[in-house]
């Protein structure tokens, strides 16, 4: 198995929208690598998907077991289903080190599939095993938490 650059650079820009941390998300990446190494996924075009598990998984079991990363909550339940007026929050990608510090793990991770990777809610909810009601809200609380910030600071247009 062959982890190619930009493989491993999305995986790193994956790593680090939970850790905020250059260090920390290399750990996460060398340690997920060695985990597929060690224990292959069964659907090797899949590759990345499940890599991307084990970067999350690493993540939480740091954050739970030993206080590696910074304490922030990693649940949220309130369910909207407001998609259309949500998708209309635009990123500038040159502003998004700076909008990433002001959010929490869960939030950083959403904003990263979505603005960066361009995925949709609805595969992002496939691929984190969570309600497509709960991202929404997530996606709702940083555009509020946004609109409450002058624009200058954080570089969103709406």
């Amino acid at each position: 198995m062959q982890f190619d650059a930009t493989l491993l650079n999305r995986l790193f820009r994956y790593g680090f929208a939970f850790t905020m941390q250059r260090e920390a998300a290399l750990d996460l990446v060398q340690q997920a690598c060695e985990k597929a190494l060690k224990q292959p996924p069964d659907d090797k075009r899949k590759l990345e998907a499940y890599l991307k598990v084990i970067v999350r998984r690493l993540y939480l079991d740091g954050w739970r077991q030993q206080q590696q990363y910074p304490l922030e909550l990693f649940t949220e339940t309130e369910v909207v289903d407001d998609e259309a007026s949500i998708e209309q929050l635009m990123v500038d990608q040159q502003q998004l080190s700076r909008l990433m510090p002001m959010l929490s793990p869960q939030q950083r991770e959403l904003i990263y599939l979505w603005a960066v990777e361009g995925w949709t809610i609805d595969e992002i909810a496939e691929q984190l095993g969570e309600p497509r009601g709960t991202l929404l809200a997530r996606l709702r609380r940083v555009r509020e938490q946004l609109s409450r910030l002058p624009e200058e600071s954080y570089g969103v247009s709406r």
